[in-house]
């Protein structure tokens, strides 16, 4: 048990730049049998971390140190620090976190390989025979990624995992939805003993999306009579009758029809192409980064 005598000292102090610095130490009696140090800083009446100053509400307590009386072995005194000039909060590390209202930031590049079946110009990649080469086409894109990090007070894994996957679901720092990913990381840091997370966003932006994008191709096209069985495609295409099977996949309309080989040679028809999205749109705006 211990027992909250009162304040036996007190100092201030203040710069010419108008820092504020003070201590109080308080007197607390304690039970030998109990942990005497731990036991007199969580006496009631003893100030927590983070509680201002009794006459001046500015400065806040930041640090408290407890040690025993010399002239009597229980009491200890618990000095509590207070100052109007918290230490940095803009670098990234344990003893001096970032701002959880002002992240860091810094800009970098990423590259990200992707398979495309159009040109710069939305044009199809074909051969001369306007049918697609057989070795896909995957190029090396180059994207812009922007790096926040900040402190918070928690971390949720699960909610870091749902926007890990997840795309933006409007305009977003000025980018379409739809074309920024974020990946959100954690570690945990201490100071004053207090636990916290660095927390580092990391966004990348893709200018042509991050959806899926397939031609409507196959060896089977639907038959509307017969919406459960998928027909073989033909060398000719369903509207012409059949022919020989086709040996490569064929190209499909909207409706999933067969297109003729010879509406797609004359520009008659064009391949049909699906995008899939398969990220989860999110509020990127309620991460609360100040976009």
């Amino acid at each position: 048990m211990s027992t909250y005598i009162g304040i036996i000292d007190s100092d201030s102090s203040e710069t010419l730049d108008g820092i504020r610095n003070h201590s109080i130490v308080h007197a607390v009696k304690i039970d030998r049998e109990t942990e005497a140090s731990f036991a007199a800083q969580s006496t009631s009446g003893i100030p927590a971390v983070g509680d201002s100053h009794p006459e001046d509400p500015n400065s806040i307590a930041v640090n408290a140190t407890t040690r025993r009386s010399s002239d009597d072995y229980t009491v200890y005194h618990v000095t509590v620090d207070y100052t109007n000039n918290p230490p940095n909060p803009n670098t990234v590390s344990a003893s001096s976190p970032p701002s959880a209202v002002t992240p860091t930031e810094s800009w970098g590049v990423e590259d990200y390989e992707a398979e495309i079946t159009r040109d710069r110009d939305g044009e199809r990649i074909v051969n001369t025979a306007k049918y697609p080469y057989p070795k896909k086409s995957v190029v090396t894109l180059t994207l812009p990624t922007l790096n926040l990090t900040r402190a918070e007070s928690y971390y949720l894994p699960a909610t870091a995992y749902a926007y890990n996957n997840s795309v933006n679901d409007a305009v977003f720092a000025g980018a379409e939805a739809g074309k920024i990913r974020v990946t959100i990381t954690a570690e945990m840091a201490f100071r004053n003993g207090f636990p916290y997370y660095v927390v580092a966003y990391k966004f990348r932006y893709n200018p042509r999306g991050w959806a899926l994008e397939h031609e409507e191709r196959g060896f089977y096209y639907f038959d509307p009579t017969n919406p459960t069985v998928p027909v073989r495609m033909t060398t000719k295409g369903s509207a012409e009758g059949d022919s020989e099977p086709t040996t490569e996949p064929g190209y499909l309309d909207a409706t999933g029809l067969q297109i003729p080989q010879d509406d797609i040679l004359t520009g008659a028809q064009t391949p049909e192409v699906t995008e899939w999205e398969y990220l989860t749109p999110l509020d990127y705006s309620a991460l609360g980064l100040g976009f």
